[in-house]
């Protein structure tokens, strides 16, 4: 028997997964018999003229299954299929010493969240002093790979914004496969489609004979600001999906527009092929739905009384839950609304902890199966979720890794609970909806101020996904807050300061 070792067994090269994924993609049209599949290999299709992108993910002898990038599966026997032929492969432009289908097969098998970002594993699993009051090392590894996932996820964002076309966005395969909210919760897509509707409210005219320019809000009171904010996003979080509100719109707080609303949506749900509410958390039926809305209008102007007369963030939230079908879920999320659309001062130093968040917790901070590791005797979540928080420049500095901060905003309170959640999803990932790219977040609309659209002269918001030409940025004296990972409109910035102005 030989004693050579086979080329497989010879140690993968650590590489940063950035410098796999930023390799230059160029077309390869084979002129084979048939195409040679490999798992992650990108494929173009070209059908009536056009090009359609796709990923293939599973590959078993002469069986192929490839996702496109707009959600739509193909599945064939490379041998037999006749559609195979027309395909044409992208191949990723390689270094000599690496070979990425190897590579990222390691990396997509093992699912290591240390591997993915070039590091041995076993460099940090006695990390332990950057921690006060920490002697765990198992607590102290757990802290330091829930910021790897905070920091992949946040770079799938970039990746996703950047080259859209390149899917997928991580070699991590449960990342690229399953569906996981944003670290910042103002650039997931329900929120994104929220904050568009409520930017064209802040900026419609009262007069509904002329238009308003976009860049001039209508004098709206703080007190009627709220209570219109408040309306929407309760209207639009007990729902919970863009495609519903796509079609039938919104409701202005009042009787009439209500009932309009009311049989738009009953000829949306006996009509529609899709759901009404969405398949994500638990929600309310139809009927429970629309007698919540009803009733919480005839009580709304008491309700914004209650809620402007309260003090802290908590004396806020607790007026919220009073309001039909909300428990502490759907008031943090309405808070959270409420928070980035100028309604009351951003509290940094709260958030509510769900279920999953909690779980996020436990999997950080256990040192065995039934116990939380205390800290100088603290064991509640919420105050385990802030020294947390508090960790994050030291984790990062630990692990050699610049986290690409949204705006330049450290990961705050409210980051630290969406993360924890999307976490404990990551580490029971069996079972969660699979991803599907290609849906287009929010409202796309023309240019703020001139209502242009021209997206090669110009720059689509993060927040609002709102179009902002170069030519009324530099006239608004704005053409410099724009770098290559993220911007932020005048509109969106001129909403989350109303309630400085106010």
């Amino acid at each position: 028997m030989s004693t050579t070792k086979h080329p497989s067994d010879a140690p993968l090269p650590l590489v940063h997964v950035d410098e796999v994924l930023s390799r230059p993609i160029v077309d390869v049209k084979r002129k084979v018999p048939c195409p040679t599949f490999h798992f992650g290999q990108r494929i173009k299709k070209k059908f009536d003229g056009v090009y359609f992108y796709g990923t293939v993910e599973f590959v078993e002898g002469s069986y192929v299954s490839i996702i496109y990038d707009d959600g739509d599966e193909e599945s064939a026997i490379q041998l037999d299929d006749d559609e195979l032929l027309v395909m044409e492969m992208i191949d990723i432009s390689l270094s000599k010493k690496i070979k990425y289908a190897t590579e990222a097969q390691h990396i997509r098998c093992t699912n290591c969240l240390f591997s993915l970002q070039g590091l041995e594993q076993k460099n940090f699993q006695h990390k332990t002093s950057f921690i006060p009051g920490i002697s765990s090392s198992h607590v102290s590894w757990h802290i330091l790979e829930f910021y790897l996932f905070a920091y992949e996820r946040q770079r799938m964002w970039e990746r996703k914004m950047q080259h859209p076309e390149n899917f997928p966005y991580s070699l991590n395969e449960r990342m690229s496969r399953h569906s996981f909210c944003n670290i910042y919760r103002e650039l997931d897509r329900g929120t994104i489609f929220l904050k568009a509707s409520i930017l064209e409210l802040f900026y419609s005219s009262d007069d509904k004979q002329h238009d308003n320019p976009r860049c001039i809000p209508r004098p709206w009171s703080h007190k009627e600001w709220t209570k219109q904010v408040l309306w929407r996003s309760y209207m639009y979080r007990l729902v919970n999906r863009v495609e519903t509100f796509e079609n039938i719109g919104f409701a202005e707080p009042t009787d009439a527009s209500l009932q309009a609303y009311s049989r738009r949506a009953q000829v949306y749900r006996d009509q529609a092929k899709s759901a009404f509410f969405t398949g994500a958390h638990n929600v309310s039926g139809f009927e429970p739905y629309m007698k919540a809305l009803n009733l919480t209008l005839n009580n709304l102007d008491t309700i914004v009384d209650d809620f402007y007369a309260a003090s802290t963030s908590k004396d806020k939230l607790d007026v919220l839950r009073g309001m039909k079908l909300v428990g502490d879920f759907y008031a943090w999320q309405i808070l959270c609304d409420m928070e980035t659309c100028g309604c009351l001062k951003i509290d940094y130093n709260f958030c509510v902890l769900g279920p999953g968040a909690k779980e996020g917790l436990k999997l950080v901070f256990r040192t065995s199966k039934n116990s939380l590791e205390v800290l100088k005797g603290v064991e509640k979540h919420l105050q385990l979720a802030r020294i947390l928080t508090a960790l994050q420049e030291n984790a990062f500095q630990i692990l050699g890794l610049e986290f690409p901060y949204f705006g330049g905003k450290r990961l705050a309170l409210k980051e630290i609970e969406h993360t924890l959640c999307e976490y404990s999803k990551y580490n029971i990932s069996n079972g969660m909806h699979t991803y599907r790219p290609g849906e287009k977040s929010a409202i796309a609309v023309d240019c703020f101020s001139c209502y242009g659209k021209d997206p090669d002269h110009g720059y689509y918001c993060d927040l609002c996904n709102h179009f902002c030409c170069t030519g009324c940025l530099e006239i608004a004296g704005d053409a410099n807050d724009y770098d290559e990972r993220n911007f932020i409109c005048p509109p969106c910035r001129q909403l989350e300061s109303f309630f400085n102005l106010s």
